[in-house]
């Protein structure tokens, strides 16, 4: 619930999902009358909000012939691309590529049709060949897409490009086919337990050449845990062609399943295959997976992969006739932010965040109230996997901190940029508190009332029932000062480096003042 001033009011940061959706608003009065406003929405990814950027630049040299002998590196290339939300359903984008032999430019534009689905438009001009060999050229790229998804089904879209003959895109090696025309059509329903998808792509090349092919895929759930997908795709025109398969999917408990798959072609080639699986965690832990097939080249598969601290580490072997392999691998990202140097599994498009705790070793960091890391010996801890361009929920338990220490905020929000770090410094500084019993000369304990103020300073704190008087900002010797309506008294405390073994002190005598 959510109270609200009187008069009109908005609401930020409302949890939707992309696409084509309905919000629900419960309005109660305090009369306790209750409206229901209702209100359509369509979210796509593409669009930012209005006044929000993003940017991209890259460099470096295109790879050429991967995994052969010969492989090297080519040309040098520069690319930028810049994006801004001008209004709340319009974007647009700008991109710019160099290279010595080819250069490009496009714009981009991506908008909503009300609340009924989302289309972006684009457009990009190239000049220049690609290996200094074929002849020079220059051409565009032009591009309308519109598409539409609804969490209830009914999803769908549709895609048409036009490329001139000149236009090269980039990588392009200048001897591959060049394409003129693409169409992509898919569209897909839910009915009951039955979801049905249906896809079309054509493609036509300067060269002369012309691509169809249909798609059909068919899902189901038998036996509340067993899925049955069946797919059958046919390739249209004269060449002609098919290939069908039918799969089924158990899964099981801890990110467990077993796969079973079948396909045949035309031509009378058929493959059928099982594998058991668990998925890798998104935090530390382990995955793998085995898999046996009737090929004769991938008779036998397995692999595992594991997430640590520091790195992803993974194997993978295959056992076949004349093609027995091995493959051991590992990537990760290094970085330093705050004092804090270190190793963790790759970041990528995502983010991160160092956290700080005072000087406080060990103490649990939550990532939307998941522990996602603890604090080092210097009071840091990285925590990766954050959202970039979101707001992200960082957390530290105050039960989890010792007695001694004075807490300001416990939650932070933060709202990094792809690929780039933040500093997270809760406000926790170490104090010296502690409950004080204090009497009178007479033994009897200073009345309930009374201020006590801590000499040099002017904060002041009372004392409750026998006496006791919560103290916090306490030094190593601490003059106090009691009052109350019909007397004083002064005494001193001392207190222990490490107060959190002795939080109660007392009782102590007052020396009474006239």
């Amino acid at each position: 619930n959510l109270n609200v001033d009187p008069g009109p009011f908005s609401l930020t940061n409302v949890p939707v999902v992309s696409g084509s959706g309905e919000v629900n608003l419960v309005v109660r009065d305090l009369r306790g009358v209750q409206t229901v406003i209702t209100q359509k929405y369509y979210v796509s990814p593409r669009l930012l909000a209005p006044g929000l950027s993003d940017f991209s630049l890259d460099a470096g040299r295109l790879r050429r012939n991967f995994g052969n002998p010969d492989s090297g590196y080519g040309s040098r290339f520069a690319a930028a691309a810049y994006r801004y939300g001008l209004t709340a359903g319009l974007t647009g984008e700008g991109r710019i590529e160099a290279q010595k032999e080819r250069q490009a430019a496009g714009l981009e534009a991506a908008g909503l049709i009300g609340t009924l689905a989302a289309t972006h438009a684009a457009v990009a001009w190239s000049r220049g060949n690609n290996d200094g060999r074929s002849a020079a050229s220059s051409g565009g790229r032009y591009l309308l897409a519109l598409e539409r998804s609804a969490p209830g089904g009914g999803n769908g879209s549709l895609q048409q490009e036009h490329f001139d003959a000149g236009f090269r895109q980039f990588g392009d090696l200048g001897f591959e086919a060049r394409p003129r025309d693409r169409t992509q059509a898919q569209t897909s329903i839910s009915l009951s337990r039955l979801a049905l998808g249906v896809s079309y792509t054509r493609q036509t090349t300067w060269e002369g050449d012309n691509f169809q092919l249909l798609a059909v895929n068919v899902g189901t759930r038998i036996l509340d845990r067993v899925f049955v997908n069946l797919y059958a795709n046919k390739r249209l025109g004269a060449q002609g062609g098919w290939s069908a398969g039918l799969s089924f999917i158990v899964p099981l408990e801890k990110q467990r399943s077993i796969v079973g798959t079948s396909s045949r072609d035309d031509g009378g080639r058929s493959t059928t295959a099982v594998q058991a699986s668990q998925s890798t965690p998104v935090g530390p832990g382990v995955g793998w997976r085995l898999r046996a097939s009737d090929q004769a080249q991938q008779r036998a598969q397995a692999g595992v992969i594991l997430n640590s601290s520091v790195g992803q580490f993974q194997a993978e072997a295959n056992a076949g006739s004349g093609s027995n392999a091995l493959r051991i691998g590992a990537s990760g990202s290094v970085g330093w932010l705050a004092g804090l140097p270190f190793a963790t599994r790759r970041i990528d498009h995502g983010a991160f965040a160092v956290v700080k705790v005072a000087d406080l070793p060990g103490v649990p960091v939550y990532r939307s109230n998941q522990v996602v890391a603890a604090t080092n010996d210097k009071g840091l801890a990285l925590v990766t996997g954050l959202l970039p361009y979101q707001a992200n929920k960082l957390t530290i338990d105050p039960n989890e901190l010792p007695f001694n220490m004075e807490i300001q905020d416990v939650e932070e929000r933060v709202t990094p940029y792809a690929r780039s770090g933040v500093l997270v410094d809760f406000q926790v500084r170490r104090t010296r508190n502690a409950l004080v019993v204090i009497n009178q000369s007479n033994g009897a304990a200073v009345p309930m009332g009374a201020m006590v103020t801590i000499a040099p300073g002017s904060q002041s704190f009372v004392i409750g029932k026998r006496g006791e008087a919560y103290l916090t900002g306490l030094n190593d010797t601490n003059d106090l000062l009691v009052k109350w309506k019909d007397g004083r008294c002064k005494l001193t405390v001392k207190v222990s480096p490490d107060l959190a073994t002795e939080p109660r002190i007392g009782p102590l005598t007052c020396i009474t003042e006239k």
